[in-house]
């Protein structure tokens, strides 16, 4: 994605598109209503997006309908992305940790967005929703950290 290096101050190695879990129904059903002219419906599904993010990270921020997740020498970094007039533009950092910080991984993949998570050192998890279109990406992301799936 344009412009992450720059944001995040380090060559990036791999990287993918997340969304806060579960919000792939919210984000369908909130883009048809503003399609069909709704605002009502389409805010609230906005805001059941932000209600299913907020606990999803350490730094919960309630509003983030689309992230990059940008893998680095050193570091993971979560990337808000908004998206722009004509394609998603960054909109600052979420979140980052060392890589070591990661220890495992759950891709249960299927459907429009699948379940994915990264299992932290200090027993806590990322959760997300991975857009269909991303699997591979992140399937290359979690090669390069070198991390194994945990069992359920």
């Amino acid at each position: 994605m344009k412009g992450v290096e720059e944001l995040v101050g380090a060559p990036i190695e791999a990287g993918c598109v997340v969304n806060p879990p579960g919000s792939a129904g919210s984000i369908a059903r909130g883009a048809a209503a503003r399609n069909l002219g709704s605002g009502m419906i389409g805010v609230a599904a906005d805001g059941d997006v932000a209600r299913k993010s907020a606990d999803a990270l350490p730094e919960a921020s309630g509003s983030w309908l689309a992230a990059y997740l940008a893998l680095t020498p050193e570091v993971l970094v979560l990337v808000r992305v908004k998206q722009g007039l004509i394609r998603p533009k960054l909109d600052g950092e979420i979140a980052r940790i060392p890589r070591s910080a990661v220890t495992g991984y759950t891709l249960d993949e299927g459907g429009l967005q699948s379940p994915f998570s990264l299992q932290l050192s200090d027993g806590t998890s990322w959760e997300f929703g991975l857009p269909k279109l991303y699997v591979k990406k992140a399937k290359e992301l979690l090669d390069r950290l070198g991390v194994q799936p945990t069992s359920s």
